[in-house]
């Protein structure tokens, strides 16, 4: 319909979900909110041919609060003060300076995720730290492996200020 009415190229398109499902992933089957990659790795694609360059790829750390800034951005809204999330359209251009480097995920349990590592707290108080380059299924509880306890405690330290 688009395309027929001479709108494709104009027109910002966004596909994404609200979550991913276990299918048994981390010895799970239903969801019950743990901060996964299986649940929180999401599809996120987005078309907008005047604006971003076809095939364009962002590794960085993106969230669902980025959406309503990147429609905002892409709409020639004023974002509404204060909001959560960025625009990912300079991420996409090429254009982004001083991304965010990790993402807190609020939940049960809260989770904060780095390129490197994801830490997650329940709130009974058990940890979980898996790093996501040698173990990107999320398999091996590292938290209590003595030389990431510095690791740990950043993370957990980032939780509790909540940023």
């Amino acid at each position: 319909h688009l395309d027929e009415r001479g709108l494709i190229d104009d027109t910002l398109i966004l596909f994404t979900a609200d979550h991913g499902d276990y299918l048994g992933n981390n010895w799970a089957f239903f969801k019950y909110g743990a901060q996964y990659g299986s649940l929180s790795r999401i599809p996120f694609l987005l078309r907008w041919p005047e604006h971003v360059p076809a095939g364009a790829e962002c590794r960085d750390m993106v969230s669902l609060i980025d959406i309503a800034p990147t429609i905002g951005e892409a709409t020639e809204l004023s974002p509404i003060d204060p909001m959560d999330g960025r625009s990912i359209l300079p991420v996409l251009t090429g254009e982004a300076e001083d991304w965010r480097d990790h993402l807190v995920l609020n939940g049960k349990p809260r989770c904060v995720v780095n390129a490197q590592w994801k830490y997650l707290l329940w709130p009974d108080g058990f940890e979980e730290l898996y790093d996501r380059q040698a173990d990107p299924h999320e398999l091996h509880n590292r938290v209590s492996d003595p030389p990431l306890s510095p690791i740990r405690d950043a993370m957990h330290a980032e939780l509790a200020e909540g940023n």
